[in-house]
């Protein structure tokens, strides 16, 4: 049976390195708002029943409506209430989503625009096999690796044993919920869900293929990646 799936998109981000007048989500990217792009690729993937929620930070929604009479919204949630910290927005949105019946949820960047369906669709389906705490695309370096230490050298490491980690990242409903309520959602260090639930929840999430082209746009020359790949894809 096909699991009910909330799926949150952070979008409440400054994109202070992009760059730009607006926060890089809120940018065109081929001609469409970034995050725009981002939830129709969630949408893509989602089944009859599941939840698509996506959080701003309150200042950006007249922009989201403004933009949204000009490139037509897409079909969510839209919540506005974005936190201090990417793992405070998603917290709030928890909470704003309290009342939603789901048996997996999802947390995606609204910086994503390319998540493909069937990647998003892998991640969801792993994540709600029994016993499993939750899943998250990942990729392997294909840069040298190094670690610093304490004095200010550096050693070589082994790059086989890392992976490079996307989004969306996917968990048992309960598990996510309980590990946030317990989480100090100050705490820099919780860069994203999985470090949430493996330590308020002491569970590790399973890893999943993700996918290069699926990048995360943080400066102005991503947004030249994003492009490319985009319309290299076939037009649905």
């Amino acid at each position: 049976m096909t699991p009910r799936t909330l799926h949150i998109i952070v979008a409440a981000g400054t994109g202070s390195r992009f760059g730009a007048a607006l926060p890089k989500q809120f940018c065109l990217l081929n001609g469409r708002p970034v995050v725009f792009r981002t939830c129709d690729a969630i949408l893509a993937a989602s089944y009859p029943g599941d939840t698509v929620a996506v959080v701003i930070s309150a200042p950006m929604e007249p922009l989201w409506h403004e933009l949204a009479r000009s490139y037509g919204a897409p079909e969510v949630s839209l919540l506005s209430e974005g936190g201090a910290s990417r793992a405070a927005t998603v917290a709030n949105a928890l909470r704003a989503t309290a009342s939603v019946q789901a048996d997996v949820i999802s947390v995606h960047d609204g910086a994503r625009p390319l998540a493909t369906a069937a990647m998003i669709r892998d991640v969801i389906t792993a994540a709600a096999r029994p016993g499993c705490a939750g899943a998250l695309p990942a990729i392997p370096l294909t840069d040298s690796v190094r670690r610093l230490c304490a004095d200010g050298a550096s050693v070589a490491v082994d790059r086989a044993c890392y992976r490079m980690v996307q989004t969306p990242q996917a968990f048992a409903a309960p598990l996510l919920r309980a590990a946030y309520m317990a989480a100090d959602v100050t705490d820099a260090s919780l860069t994203d869900d999985a470090s949430v639930v493996e330590r308020f929840a002491g569970r590790a999430p399973v890893l999943v293929d993700g996918d290069p082209d699926n990048i995360k746009i943080t400066h102005a020359s991503d947004m030249i990646r994003a492009g490319a790949i985009l319309a290299s894809r076939p037009v649905s």
